[in-house]
């Protein structure tokens, strides 16, 4: 009799455990959810719990009973706009996935979330506060933040927040990501087609990166990446590219594994790159097509050199006039004059 309980109560489990699963894939075959009455007295889940494509679902409340862990977290429901019902989740081992959600403006239920196993995706969301997430200060790989049209900063993480793989995509106003935690430690970082942003500096504490993704933003001067020496992972390219970067200021840059590649057609100096060049490392893993003055790893070698060369003080040499606009005059060096080279204020190659 034991036996034939023990078996029972497997069943129940297992019925649990699959149950929410398959309640939210009958979209898939057009029987759409109202509501998930009936469920009040569940209390685990065992693997994972996805929402998904029910467009007629606006309450989860039936859910508040689940505590503790779930594998998978998935959202994806038009009509909820409040995540209530799940706030006694504390953790998720796998992935977090806020995805199409048109009218969730209130995601505070997520807030006893301490932590997500792999990664927390957040696409095409309306909300633009990230507070009801402020408990999570771990994921175990990606943060990504993708295609949120009203998103203009972003605000309301954790502040010991740490993540893997960053991923930053296609927010048409997004300005600033100075609301994420500065990180120590990154694999990879990917800023792309958020035209709008200026304020990156959340990397400056990193040296090591296995590669780097920075396309259509709306910096002027890629410093915020100026303390990283090296980039690590030998299977993937690195890319700098934009109209609007006009410096590039990687200065203690000595290796990367595979490729960098740098398309700036406004680009007025790449010197940040001359030392990373003149490593040696930097002549075969460097592509750079940028403007008339940078199209090769010898044009960074020939237009900064003076950045390599150690200052002489000579305290009787005079350069006059100054300004001066068609021509000046050297006064004060007993050598004999071989040749002389002007470089700009930006280490740039002259004349």
């Amino acid at each position: 009799m034991a036996f034939l309980i023990l078996i029972k109560m497997i069943f129940v489990l297992k019925y649990i455990q699959t149950l929410l699963v398959s309640l939210c894939t009958m979209s898939r075959y057009f029987i759409f959810l109202i509501s998930l009455n009936g469920l009040e007295n569940l209390t685990t889940v065992l693997e994972d719990l996805e929402l998904e494509n029910n467009p007629l679902l606006a309450s989860i409340t039936s859910l508040s009973g689940v505590s503790g862990s779930v594998g998978d977290l998935k959202v994806i429901n038009s009509n909820l706009t409040d995540l209530n019902g799940l706030q006694n989740i504390t953790s998720v081992n796998e992935d977090l996935e806020l995805d199409d959600n048109a009218s969730l403006i209130d995601i505070s239920a997520l807030s006893n979330i301490s932590s997500v196993g792999s990664d927390l995706e957040i696409f095409d969301a309306v909300f633009t506060d990230f507070s009801g997430l402020s408990g999570i200060v771990t994921i175990g790989k990606d943060l990504t933040i993708d295609d949120c049209l009203e998103l203009e900063t972003i605000t309301g993480f954790n502040p010991n927040l740490t993540f893997v793989n960053l991923y930053i995509t296609d927010n048409p106003k997004l300005t600033s990501i100075e609301g994420l935690p500065k990180q120590n430690n990154l694999e990879f970082v990917q800023l792309d087609d958020n035209p709008l942003l200026t304020d990156i500096d959340i990397f400056e504490n990193i040296t090591t990166l296995g590669g780097v993704f920075i396309s259509d933003i709306a910096i002027t001067n890629v410093d915020t990446f100026g303390n990283i020496e090296s980039i690590t992972d030998n299977s993937l390219f690195s890319l700098i590219e934009g109209d609007q970067i006009e410096t590039i200021n990687l200065d203690v840059l000595l290796n990367v594994s595979d490729e960098l590649i740098v398309t700036c057609p406004n680009l007025i100096s790449a010197c940040g790159l001359y030392n990373y060049v003149n490593s040696g490392n930097g002549t075969s893993t460097l592509t750079i097509n940028s403007g008339v003055t940078w199209q090769s790893p010898q044009d960074v070698l020939n237009n900064c050199a003076l950045l390599g060369i150690t200052d002489i003080n000579i305290s009787d040499l005079v350069v006059y006039p100054n300004p001066a606009v068609t021509s000046f005059r050297i006064q004060g060096v007993t050598d004999q004059i071989d040749q002389v080279k002007i470089f700009d204020i930006n280490g740039g190659f002259v004349k």
